[in-house]
């Protein structure tokens, strides 16, 4: 009983064992404890999840709503967003006197799409939004740069001022980063575009590997 309470795949055990013998409300009920213990890994979630499916459809079984609900992959989200104005903007696009509206808007799109697992790049304005946003909500987070860190501060991030760069810093602080390429800028700005692409192919993927 001691072990059974402490390990994910026990519980998820048991909850398949009592919907094998039509016992739904137990199943149930260990179905919601190891998804409770397994907090963000939702690997495991999403194994458990196709079992379930394969186990509803070969007993042609009638299951309520509620256990889909219990075990449904995660919304998986790909971001990418506008940068503040660079200085020398001729027609305004994000202005940084409007960063509270956007944020606004982007805390509206993550409260009705509630994503747990996000991809992104990290410039300032509304990447960052977006990524701080995020790690209020204890979100599984994957940053992407499309080359070295210290051209993409100087590309993407030293122009909107000082409080951009430590606000980028730390986010970095708190999460491992993956690199389109390890090389430098160079002047390609392609590799911008390559890095939106990278992000929306790798966030298909996992979609398609968790069913979601």
């Amino acid at each position: 009983q001691a072990k059974e309470a402490n390990d994910y795949w026990a519980l998820a055990t048991l909850g398949e064992a009592f919907l094998l013998i039509g016992d739904t409300k137990s199943a149930l009920e260990y179905y919601n404890k190891a998804v409770l213990l397994a907090d963000n890994n939702y690997g495991d979630i999403s194994s458990t999840f196709r079992q379930l499916k394969l186990i509803a459809t070969t007993l042609k079984l009638n299951l309520p709503q509620v256990f889909s609900e219990i075990l449904k992959p995660p919304v998986i989200l790909a971001f990418s967003g506008h940068m503040i104005d660079r200085p020398d903007r001729e027609e305004p696009r994000f202005p940084a006197s409007i960063e509270n509206q956007v944020a606004d808007q982007i805390r509206k799109a993550i409260e009705e799409i509630n994503p747990k697992i996000v991809y992104s790049s990290v410039a300032c304005g509304s990447d960052i939004i977006f990524l701080e946003l995020m790690q209020e909500r204890n979100a599984e987070i994957n940053i992407y740069l499309p080359f070295l860190k210290e051209d993409f501060l100087q590309t993407s991030i030293s122009f909107a001022g000082e409080a951009w760069v430590e606000r980028f810093q730390k986010i970095l602080a708190s999460y491992s980063v993956k690199y389109a390429t390890e090389e430098s800028y160079l002047g390609d700005n392609d590799l911008f575009a390559y890095t939106g692409n990278l992000i929306m192919g790798l966030s298909m993927l996992r979609a398609k590997l968790m069913d979601t």
